[in-house]
């Protein structure tokens, strides 16, 4: 090999270099455009609350503790029937200490959903 064919080939390898180092900027500069910074989530959060002022969760709930098992169930069906099925059961078992020292059966006997569900 020629020193001038080693210099074509050294050349072509750095605008490679080059061109994937451009590339990746440029994929780094296109995906930061898809992420939001801190600024911008809570800019888009504020727009969110003043277009949705007296925007309510649809379930029912008093405490963190209920909200945590409401959540739990609704993902296993509708809101509407979680909140027809958690008054009993948060009657029966008001704290998760309660709730930690009974039975799945005595769990489930309280909740108004079929079975598979307040598994």
């Amino acid at each position: 090999m020629t020193e001038e064919e080693y210099q074509a080939q050294q050349g072509t390898k750095k605008e490679e270099k080059q061109s994937i180092c451009w590339l990746a900027r440029t994929i780094r500069r296109r995906c930061s455009r898809w992420f939001l910074s801190k600024k911008r989530a809570r800019y888009v959060i504020e727009e969110i609350i003043a277009l949705f002022p007296d925007a309510k969760p649809s379930l029912d709930f008093t405490n963190h503790f209920e909200l945590l098992v409401a959540v739990m169930l609704s993902a296993q069906t509708t809101d509407a029937a979680v909140n027809k099925a958690t008054p009993g059961l948060f009657a029966a078992f008001p704290t998760p200490q309660a709730m930690s020292v009974a039975t799945e059966s005595e769990i489930a006997s309280h909740i108004s959903l079929p079975r598979t569900l307040s598994k």
